[in-house]
């Protein structure tokens, strides 16, 4: 289990200095195809009943739903922003880093490709959200005090560090297991 053509075409490498065998087979070999995962979309009245559903929900969980839908951004790209991506201006995300966890480790990188960079308009129900959030995080870190990290990201855990993707992933089966 586990095994690659890579793995077996080390293994006959190794076969052939040992003159065990004349020639690698696996050197014809092709990788098979990896099959695409079909992707699932919510329809409208899906989301209906999910944005209805969130007009009882804290700020944060309302807010992070709302942008996720609205923006189409993964949840790494989510967890990744910091204020100054956001231009309340002109109702824009600006989308250039993705960020994960690994055995505990923070590791934020920029975004799979370069057309993943990109710039996302919001609407205005968003912005509004976004506004209303923030004014909610700034009381929260003054309430917080010493006990506040420091850092500039929109989504953020209980004392101000990173918040996780899998974090983000729970918050949303949350709020569907709720719809369902």
């Amino acid at each position: 289990k586990g095994e690659s053509i890579k793995d077996f075409s080390k293994m006959f490498n190794q076969a052939i200095k040992w003159e065990l065998v004349d020639k690698n087979p696996n050197l014809k070999a092709k990788k098979p195809k990896k099959e695409k995962k079909e992707r699932r979309f919510y329809d409208i009245s899906q989301i209906d009943k999910l944005l209805k559903c969130l007009e009882e929900e804290n700020i944060k969980y309302k807010t992070l739903i709302t942008l996720a839908l609205d923006s189409g951004a993964r949840r790494s790209e989510i967890c990744a922003l910091r204020w100054d991506d956001i231009d309340f201006e002109k109702h824009t995300l600006r989308i250039d880093n993705s960020l994960k966890v690994v055995k505990g480790i923070l590791d934020e990188e920029k975004t799979k490709t370069p057309a993943s960079k990109r710039v996302i308009i919001l609407n205005k129900a968003t912005i509004d959200i976004l506004k209303e959030y923030k004014k909610w995080q700034d009381e929260y870190i003054k309430e917080l005090g010493n006990k506040w990290k420091g850092t500039n990201r929109v989504f953020i855990s209980k004392y101000g560090g990173h918040m996780s993707p899998d974090t983000c992933s729970k918050i949303i089966n949350k709020i569907i297991l709720k719809i369902a």
